[in-house]
């Protein structure tokens, strides 16, 4: 017998107001296997829809002219991000500078860094490599 939520609720009456619980009770299995199928049928319909619609061209298009929209707003995120982390960990933005270049790292590169990621260096010692 599949869980049936009309059912459920036909026999709720103020005389037993424990009504659901018993009945979840007594039906606890088939309720939550009905509730596993349901969620995985929903999930399938999403998906299949989903991909459906991305394949159509319209929505490349609109996919693309949002990314296209939004490149700033996520550029200015990530800065956002580089910025928060380097206030987080102090030796951030050497190590930002020798994933740059490994090889040979001057302080002005460093500093070309640091103003990219909006840190205006105000100490000599932020400059400083060790």
């Amino acid at each position: 017998m599949v869980f049936d939520r009309k059912e459920y609720y036909r026999f709720y009456s103020e005389e037993n107001p424990n009504y659901y619980k018993e009945y979840y009770k007594k039906n606890k299995d088939k309720i939550k296997e009905a509730s596993k199928k349901w969620k995985q049928e929903n999930k399938d319909k999403a998906y299949a829809t989903r991909k459906k619609l991305e394949s159509t061209p319209g929505w490349i298009l609109k996919k693309k002219a949002y990314l296209e929209k939004h490149k700033d707003r996520a550029n200015a995120l990530r800065r956002k991000n580089r910025k928060r982390k380097y206030l987080e960990d102090k030796d951030y933005w050497k190590k930002e500078a020798a994933k740059k270049s490994p090889a040979t790292i001057t302080k002005e590169r460093v500093r070309n860094i640091l103003i990219g990621m909006n840190v205006r260096p105000t100490k000599p010692e932020q400059i400083m490599i060790d």
